[in-house]
């Protein structure tokens, strides 16, 4: 009778060992998802620094593709991120996940399309060609719309250089220790003490303008929008400058400093010790 339980043992461990899915193809999957999205927001960084904000993949002007719809597809990479940490494949701050990107879609959706660096407004020699009312922005005054470009702009690059200092170190958690990997999660910590001030702000204004000024570009593409989707839009605006104005200084950033300062004075943070666990004996 006792010869039977290793034999049990082995019929338990090689049914384990079959119906669990190896874990090789989704590592893979969500590599090549880091890197697409480290290469994606390297060549935003490029647009922003060669103010092209309309360009062309190919040779042929029909392929042209604006800066605005590029930083849709990154964000949409980020958003699965979230949906990962939701079903717990990823470690992670749901809230602060949730929060962070939803404030990045509602500007997306209502603030950065109505900003001449989103590379979907027309120039002026284009205005005079095409003064359909229907597709052109809502009328700002000169000093508002050049105030919500340059904060618009100020977004695009926080968020730019946020994501290239984060997926260093996703792409190399498999060499922890190695000094490349440090140096990744030392950008990882740090970066983000002068970004997200700085992106929080800019995201904040820009939404209180586009708040007081009416109807956004995402009202014209419909030809009577209605009372809900106003109402939801003001919500979202609101709901972006109070979280940014209130919650960002007084939650969110000492939290990143909690992390951010121990790496800066070459203390490592305390979420990242490697604590050995004592081993419980049994006697």
């Amino acid at each position: 009778r006792g010869a039977t339980y290793p034999k049990r043992r082995t019929i338990k461990m090689a049914a384990a060992t079959r119906t669990t899915p190896s874990p090789s193809s989704s590592v893979s999957i969500f590599t090549v998802l880091n890197a697409t999205a480290l290469v994606g927001w390297a060549v935003v960084l490029c647009v922003l620094i060669l103010q092209d904000y309309q360009f062309s993949i190919l040779s042929s002007s029909s392929s042209n593709v604006n800066l605005l719809n590029v930083v849709k597809l990154l964000e949409a990479i980020c958003l699965m991120e979230v949906y990962r940490i939701i079903i717990g494949d990823l470690p992670g701050n749901l809230t602060l996940g949730v929060v962070l990107h939803g404030i990045r879609v509602t500007n997306l959706i209502y603030v950065l399309p109505n900003a001449s660096c989103s590379g979907i407004m027309r120039s002026n020699d284009d205005d005079d060609e095409k003064s359909d009312s229907s597709s052109s922005p809502p009328p700002r005054s000169s000093d508002n719309q050049q105030t919500l470009d340059i904060l618009a702009l100020l977004v695009f690059y926080s968020w730019t250089i946020t994501e290239l200092a984060r997926y260093p170190m996703y792409l190399l958690q498999s060499s922890k220790n190695s000094p490349l990997a440090r140096a990744a999660r030392f950008l990882r910590l740090t970066v983000p003490l002068v970004t997200f001030p700085v992106g929080a702000f800019c995201e904040g204004y820009s939404s209180y303008l586009t708040l007081l000024g009416g109807n956004s570009d995402i009202d014209n593409l419909s030809s009577s929008p209605s009372w809900l989707g106003k109402s939801i839009r003001g919500f979202l605006l609101l709901a972006v400058v109070v979280i940014n104005f209130v919650l960002g200084p007084t939650v969110a950033y000492p939290a990143l400093l909690k992390k951010g300062v121990p790496a800066l004075l070459g203390k490592e943070a305390p979420a990242a010790k490697d604590k050995k666990k004592p081993v419980k004996k049994f006697v």
